[in-house]
């Protein structure tokens, strides 16, 4: 019986890496948004009629570098894990 729990329970841990991992790559996901890292985009007018909106946020490109790094290396770790 001991067996059958420890299994269990080890499948259970392995089911939790993997939602760790489909997490992380979301959050990768979020940040490439979050600092427009995805490439320039279409050139646009500005629009003067309407009033201005300071309403933007955007990460720094060094953070989003640091952060995207760690969120690799917890990806491979996991992976190896699993």
């Amino acid at each position: 019986m001991d067996i059958i729990k420890s299994y269990k329970d080890l499948c259970e841990e392995i089911e939790i890496w993997k939602w760790r991992v489909e997490a992380y790559k979301a959050e990768i996901k979020a940040l490439t948004k979050l600092a427009k890292a995805y490439g320039p985009g279409t050139v646009r007018g500005i629009d003067y009629s309407q009033p201005k909106v300071q309403g933007i946020s955007q990460m720094a490109f060094e953070e989003y570098l640091l952060r995207l790094q760690q969120l690799g290396s917890h990806i491979y770790l996991h992976e190896e894990a699993i």
